[in-house]
């Protein structure tokens, strides 16, 4: 499942990676782990892949996945499977 957007710990707000990149080289972002599924009901952890390394040494683009499993009632889930 793609994720697209992830809530942020550090500016609380739901962000897409690209954004969540710029945060982090601007040292708004502190950790590329501190993100969370931006459905309601769920608090899934997210990591942003590829957010500390530099343009050059990517092979993707920064990108979000999941750590740990989403809620029964996640509503990106339930999109998904739809």
């Amino acid at each position: 499942m793609r994720i697209e957007y992830a809530y942020s710990l550090d500016v609380n707000e739901i962000i897409d990676p690209e954004l969540a990149y710029d945060y982090f080289w601007a040292g708004i972002i502190k950790d590329k782990k501190n993100f969370e599924c931006p459905a309601e009901n769920c608090s899934a952890s997210i990591t942003c892949a590829n957010l500390d390394k530099l343009r050059q040494d990517m092979k993707l683009d920064p990108y979000y996945k999941a750590v740990d499993e989403h809620s029964i009632d996640c509503k990106l889930v339930k999109e998904y499977e739809s």
